[in-house]
């Protein structure tokens, strides 16, 4: 499985977490490849064992990408290759977001949760539940390949990562 990440910039708060996801991918070969997509560069002083891409070379990505913004979202909407698109949602400043972007943008699109809370306020205003609940990208690579464990084995439709 290829796995990629849409940040808006490579000094975004959250690269660490980012980072330890790709770095455990990788090392318990859940991914086979990865990378991280920016659209603005900045400095990022985590470790990372993948490659590290402007956003204008997704169009050769063929995999799951996970987009971390609305903004991302709706530049890798536009991607006809072979894309398994989820997006993040939880580490966004709540009160930028407009809800009915919100709710159109996320339409037809895979959604991960940070937390129960998250998921809880995703699906108030949208109606739609999350496919995936993640705290800070702990376990998301094996949610993503379908692994199940205990969280989920009682819960229709929904993986909870460790």
């Amino acid at each position: 499985m290829n796995i990629g990440i849409y940040v808006n910039s490579l000094s975004d708060a959250n690269l660490e977490y980012i980072s330890n996801f790709i770095n455990e991918s990788i090392e318990h070969q859940y991914a086979s490849d990865a990378s991280i997509f920016f659209d603005d560069v900045g400095y990022n002083p985590h470790k990372v064992q993948c490659g590290i891409f402007n956003a204008a070379d997704i169009w050769n990505f063929h995999g799951v990408l996970i987009t971390t913004s609305l903004d991302t979202l709706s530049s890798a909407k536009n991607i006809v290759n072979n894309i398994d698109l989820y997006y993040y949602y939880g580490y966004e400043d709540i009160s930028k977001i407009n809800l009915l972007n919100l709710i159109e943008k996320t339409k037809n699109v895979k959604v991960i949760c940070n937390n129960e809370t998250d998921s809880l306020e995703f699906y108030r205003k949208t109606g739609k539940k999350p496919s995936v609940i993640s705290e800070c990208y702990k376990g998301l690579a094996a949610q993503l390949q379908g692994h199940e464990n205990e969280y989920s084995k009682n819960t229709t439709n929904v993986y909870r990562a460790k």
